[in-house]
């Protein structure tokens, strides 16, 4: 198997991993934040990481989840009584440490890739 296809089949396997930690996190932190009594939103909430060939961006493409979820985000919080501190599960899941490491990772593979492509592309 030549570089250039391990390293795209590297970075596709590096894109499903990222994608579980992601889903794995954000289920998390809407349980950290003991922001639902019932488990239907951290159950239903499922996050996407996509990429386009042709620009090499990466992107969180879909966020699927129950309408209440995004009260729930940047509405104010039950957890204070004074309604003075918002919640920001999205704010706070992207400065999770698992999340960082997957996404760094993920960046990782893809430039692996795209010099692999480049230097074939190249001829060298």
């Amino acid at each position: 198997m030549d570089a250039e296809r391990e390293a795209r089949n590297k970075f596709y396997q590096r894109l499903a991993t990222t994608t579980r930690v992601l889903n794995v996190e954000i289920k998390n932190e809407i349980v950290d934040q003991n922001a639902v009594d019932t488990g239907r939103m951290k159950n239903t909430t499922k996050v996407k990481v996509s990429h386009l060939d042709q620009q090499w961006i990466i992107r969180i493409s879909d966020l699927k989840t129950t309408y209440y979820f995004k009260y729930v985000d940047q509405g104010l919080s039950r957890k204070y009584y004074n309604r003075t501190k918002r919640r920001n599960i999205l704010g706070n899941f992207m400065k999770r440490k698992k999340v960082e490491d997957a996404l760094e990772k993920l960046v990782d593979a893809q430039v692996e890739w795209l010099l692999e492509n480049k230097f074939k592309t190249v001829g060298l």
